[in-house]
C-alpha cells in the first residue's frame, strides 16, 4: 500500500474516533440533565404530596366542625313552628397552615 493511501486510512481512522468521543460526551451530557430533571421530579413530588396532605388534613377539620355545627342545630331546632327570632352562627377556624394559592 502507498503512504498517501495509508495517511487518507488514518486521517478518516482519527476523523471516526472524534466523532465516536463526541456522541459519548453528548450522551452523558443528555443522562447527567435526565438524572438531574428526575431527581427535580421527585422534588415537586415530594412537595405536591405534602400540600395534598395539609389540604386533606383542613378537609377533614372543616368537615368535623360542620357535623359537629349540624348536629347543633338538629339539636336546638324549634317544632313548634317557625322561629320568631333568627340566629347567627359563627363559625372560628383556626389559622390555616397551608393556603394554596390555586384556590385563590
Amino acid at each position: 500500500m502507498s503512504s498517501g493511501y495509508l495517511e487518507e486510512l488514518s486521517v478518516r481512522y482519527k476523523k471516526q474516533i472524534e466523532d465516536l468521543q463526541m456522541s459519548v460526551r453528548q450522551a452523558n451530557v443528555a443522562l447527567m440533565e435526565a438524572a438531574d430533571d428526575r431527581q427535580q421530579n421527585r422534588r415537586d413530588t415530594a412537595v405536591l404530596r405534602e400540600k395534598l396532605d395539609n389540604i386533606s388534613t383542613i378537609v377533614e377539620e372543616v368537615t368535623s366542625q360542620l357535623e359537629t355545627i349540624s348536629a347543633w342545630v338538629k339539636r336546638n331546632r324549634c317544632y313548634s313552628g317557625p322561629a320568631k327570632e333568627t340566629h347567627t352562627i359563627v363559625l372560628l377556624f383556626r389559622p390555616l397552615a397551608f393556603t394554596p394559592s390555586f384556590l385563590w
